[in-house]
């Protein structure tokens, strides 16, 4: 979890533990001013009811949210292979952010965003693509399968099931890239 991610959940920790001290605080008040019989009578039992329920799932909101971002961080996928001096695992991230700087200079690209499916000791690339308006898309489609299994074998050195291309949209071409 990133840090801004973190300090949006403590905010609304804190938001709702505050809301919990005002209902508490307002059910206090009125029941120190006036005693806690008179209070009761005076405000009637579903006034009371409701307060102290909202005070509980302020409460238990505020709780979850400090525990989430206290959390530790789940542990990110990796993908092992096997060397002749050990292990080597590349978590699935590192893929992901090596194939999309692997494809920045495909000729009718304009835009990359991948996903990583480790199987069995094999991945999958998903790239989904927007290509420059123009652009033979089957031709284009073709170079990205062939970048992308040419980087995931020999530089990032894992085993490839397959490489699936989805092309998302096509862009207007102000930057021509010739192949």
């Amino acid at each position: 979890m990133r840090g801004h991610e973190r300090a949006a959940i403590v905010t609304g920790a804190v938001g709702y533990l505050i809301l919990t001290v005002l209902s508490v605080g307002i059910v206090v008040s009125k029941g120190f001013r006036d005693s806690a019989v008179e209070f009761i009578e005076e405000m009637g039992y579903g006034y009371l009811f409701g307060s102290l329920i909202l005070s509980v799932v302020f409460a238990a909101a505020a709780v979850y949210l400090i525990g989430v971002s206290l959390g530790r961080e789940s542990q990110e996928t990796a993908i092992s292979t096997s060397t002749e001096m050990g292990t080597v695992n590349v978590s699935v991230r590192a893929v992901e952010n090596a194939v999309r700087r692997s494809l920045g200079d495909v000729a009718g690209v304009s835009q990359t965003r991948t996903g990583v499916r480790e199987t069995e000791g094999q991945v999958t690339v998903v790239v989904d693509v927007a290509m420059f308006q123009g652009s033979n898309i089957p031709e284009v489609s073709q170079r990205v399968q062939s970048r992308v299994a040419e980087y995931v074998r020999d530089i990032v050195g894992v085993p490839l099931r397959e490489v699936v291309v989805n092309v998302v949209d096509t862009v207007e071409n102000r930057d021509v890239k010739e192949a």
